[in-house]
């Protein structure tokens, strides 16, 4: 892709992402107040995923919250310009390694710690399992575009709005 497309690119792509999180509020952390953005990796949890106490309105509703926070926090990765002779595909391929790939996978954490609501386990674990099969292939693939990006994360978006929940997905081309 030609420098002049790719400068004309990202601006859109950002504008995209930002209209996916329209409406969406603030990045902060919902129980500290603090904005939770991090660039370090997280492990994956592999525990039991528990019950929440929540009813799912109220479960819907915070998991909601999570996704808007994330989609707060890749606007913030992606307006980060190029370093100096970097290229855009260079760019991109630091932006998903060291902003958008730990975000995302912040996010599943935060859902992994949510729980589920009562009778809903095996639909969060799916979640979470297509989540992480996204993230996976982010780290597998050479990320050069964010449609790239977003090409792991097709399943995820599906179940996420079956499940009801708006703009969690990463359709970011």
């Amino acid at each position: 892709m030609g420098r002049r497309i790719a400068t004309l690119m990202l601006p859109l792509a950002v504008l995209g992402l930002s209209l996916m999180v329209y409406g969406c509020g603030g990045g902060d952390d919902e129980a500290s107040g603090q904005s939770t953005s991090t660039a370090a990796s997280v492990p994956v949890d592999t525990s039991p995923l528990t019950t929440s106490p929540l009813a799912k309105p109220a479960y819907i509703k915070r998991f909601q919250r999570i996704c808007n926070n994330t989609g707060s926090e890749l606007l913030v990765v992606l307006s980060k310009k190029p370093a100096d002779g970097e290229s855009d595909e260079e760019h991109m391929e630091d932006l998903a390694a060291n902003g958008l790939i730990p975000v995302v996978e912040n996010e599943r954490a935060k859902i992994h710690n949510l729980g589920a609501p009562r009778g809903d386990k095996e639909q969060i674990e799916t979640l979470l399992t297509e989540l992480q099969a996204g993230i996976d292939s982010a780290k597998e693939r050479d990320i050069t575009s964010l449609e790239a990006f977003g090409k792991g994360f097709e399943r995820y978006d599906r179940l996420t709005v079956a499940y009801g929940l708006e703009g969690c997905g990463f359709e970011l081309a």
